[in-house]
């Protein structure tokens, strides 16, 4: 039932003073978090950060990683752990498990989404545009004879897709806080036109996550939704300073130009990992996944825990990802 423990942060506050000083402002949380960046970013994840250039079409996109990779640049790797984050997430949601792989030199790549964290925005995101440029960034980074996917959320649905079209070997897909593998409400006209809406004026959506949602700091719905366990407060502290900064256009551009998963491979084991309090993904929605004729799937539900296993569930997960990679 532990939770990850953060290193101190690039501050030098002690984890437990960082806590102190934020409590009972949730009012003020929002400009509280961005005027002290430091207490959210530390060394370890700092020292492995590099930003890489990719092409797509006639221009060139910056992608934020995080990696180990640098002594594999000139030889091949036997395997890849690839981490995928979800819809207006970022690489350290999966900084527990890029922890253990820096500690036991597994060669592992985490990236933030175009339009997220720091990488650069699109001006559409379609999401051929999306997947070519996770392939091309990670036939860039290494050499690597088979590789494991870990997707968490829209991130498992673009791993699915990413190991269709990758020219390496896929070992495994791990999927985290997964969606079903249909959206009917993307395809509702309705629907489309209030995106549409919002694609060219983000600043309504903005003006409700500010005003609405990020106003009840620890209490809003990126956190609540993420975290069902009590306690671990710096964490969600970390989380919320992240939250705040996601790009309302990038979020409703990633709904515009989404694409079915047309094609499960199935040559590859498909392992899923859900949180029974998960409100965004209902494991109940697993059915469809379940039910793929030809595919390996496995099923774990962590008890008591939310969307975001990883950060929620940290010990649980992260031995049932050791014992499918």
């Amino acid at each position: 039932m532990a939770f990850y423990q953060y290193p101190v942060p690039l501050s030098g506050t002690s984890i437990e003073n960082i806590v102190s000083k934020y409590a009972g402002h949730p009012d003020k949380l929002n400009e509280l978090v961005l005027s002290n960046a430091k207490d959210f970013h530390n060394e370890l994840i700092e020292s492995h950060l590099e930003m890489v250039h990719l092409p797509l079409r006639d221009i060139e996109i910056r992608i934020q990683t995080c990696h180990n990779l640098g002594s594999y640049k000139s030889k091949s790797v036997d395997k890849l752990v690839l981490m995928i984050h979800g819809l207006g997430g970022n690489l350290t949601h999966y900084e527990p498990l890029i922890s253990k792989y820096v500690h036991d030199h597994t060669p592992f790549l985490a990236f933030d989404l175009p339009g997220f964290g720091d990488s650069d925005e699109l001006d559409q995101y379609n999401m051929g545009d999306v997947i070519s440029l996770i392939c091309e960034l990670v036939h860039k980074m290494c050499q690597c004879k088979t590789i494991s996917i870990i997707g968490h959320s829209m991130g498992a649905l673009l791993s699915v897709q990413v190991a269709n079209t990758i020219s390496v070997k896929c070992h495994g897909l791990i999927l985290i806080g997964t969606p079903p593998l249909q959206n009917k409400a993307l395809k509702n006209p309705f629907v489309r036109l209030l995106l549409k809406l919002l694609w060219y004026h983000p600043g309504i959506f903005d003006f409700y996550r500010v005003r609405f949602d990020q106003s009840k700091g620890l209490k809003s719905s990126g956190i609540v939704k993420f975290y069902y366990r009590a306690g671990n407060t710096y964490g969600k502290l970390y989380q919320y300073y992240r939250n705040i900064q996601i790009k309302s256009k990038s979020l409703v551009g990633y709904f515009l130009g989404w694409q079915e998963v047309s094609n499960v491979p199935n040559a590859t084991p498909i392992h899923l990992i859900h949180g029974d309090k998960d409100t965004i993904c209902a494991v109940e929605k697993l059915a469809q996944w379940r039910t793929l004729e030809g595919v390996t799937v496995t099923v774990d539900v962590i008890t008591d825990c939310s969307h975001n296993c990883l950060l929620d569930a940290t010990e649980e997960t992260l031995e049932l990802i050791m014992k499918y990679t």
